[in-house]
């Protein structure tokens, strides 16, 4: 399902996510650092190689090889390495907050960045002006360039990371009970599935959360973090982590008040908590 520049896959935990595609203008500034970093490189590993052979430590055959292979590497083992290993960023898609994923918003396997990297060279046609690529990006309906489709990736906005906080909005007036220090409640303890790695205990929820101010959660958004919090204990840890901070990072904006949070999981805790508290109170 598409909409727009928004695309919707399906968690591997049936949990809907939503990304936003990167569009033509960012993925060309990224392209662009790239290729500033890859041409960069490869003057200075001209540089190393002609200056051994004028040194004596080898023929210019050998040399010649070496340029070959070591150009070969530089332009495509790049990308290749730093979409594998960098969750799907390289230094110019970091640079402008874009990455690469797989259809289940996962990182690009080590196959599937082969792929679309070794099809660059046709995306990069006429020349390395990358029209090809531009025509494809443009004409297909999730911004796609022929080394995408080919390898089933997509190229979407990275979302925000860490934490920001409001201050609680002027109208939050609602009087709220006293509450005690005792008034702290600890998730369920439900023992890892098999084959799950174990967690660490989440952090209790202080009573001070039902001051937040929860009105903009909708009941949409109230109901994916139930969904994610009653399954989270099955979920692998890879999986978990990534769900939870996508999940927070859309309701982040939508929460004012927050206190202290020590992780994605515990601020998804604290607001499904602090949301039913202000339902269940009729307000």
């Amino acid at each position: 399902m598409q909409l727009d520049d928004i695309y919707v896959t399906a968690s591997p935990e049936g949990i809907a996510i939503e990304y936003k595609l990167a569009g033509l203008g960012s993925r060309f500034i990224a392209l662009m650092v790239d290729s500033i970093v890859q041409i960069t490189s490869l003057y200075l590993y001209a540089l190393l190689v002609l200056f051994s052979i004028g040194s004596g430590m080898g023929s210019q055959a050998i040399g010649a090889i070496l340029l070959i292979v070591g150009s070969f590497i530089i332009v495509f083992g790049y990308f290749i390495f730093f979409e594998v290993l960098g969750s799907g960023k390289s230094l110019g898609k970091r640079a402008t907050g874009i990455r690469v994923i797989r259809s289940d918003g996962a990182s690009v396997t080590f196959r599937q960045s082969v792929i679309r990297n070794l099809i660059r060279v046709a995306d990069a046609m006429p020349g390395l002006f990358y029209t090809v690529g531009a025509i494809s990006i443009i004409a297909t309906a999730n911004n796609q360039r022929l080394g995408d489709l080919a390898a089933g990736t997509y190229v979407v906005r990275d979302r925000t990371q860490g934490f920001y906080f409001r201050r609680p909005t002027q109208n939050w007036t609602t009087p709220l009970p006293q509450m005690s220090s005792q008034n702290v409640f600890s998730p369920p303890r439900f023992p890892p599935a098999k084959n799950v790695s174990a967690f660490p205990p989440v952090q209790p929820l202080g009573a001070d959360i039902y001051r937040w101010d929860v009105t903009n959660i909708t009941k949409e958004q109230l109901s994916l973090i139930d969904q994610f919090l009653f399954r989270r204990w099955v979920i692998p840890p890879e999986h978990r982590n990534r769900l939870s901070s996508e999940i927070a990072n859309e309701i982040i904006p939508q929460v004012g008040g927050i206190t202290f949070v020590s992780s994605y999981e515990h601020l998804l805790e604290c607001v499904s908590s602090a949301k039913h508290f202000r339902e269940s109170m009729g307000s």
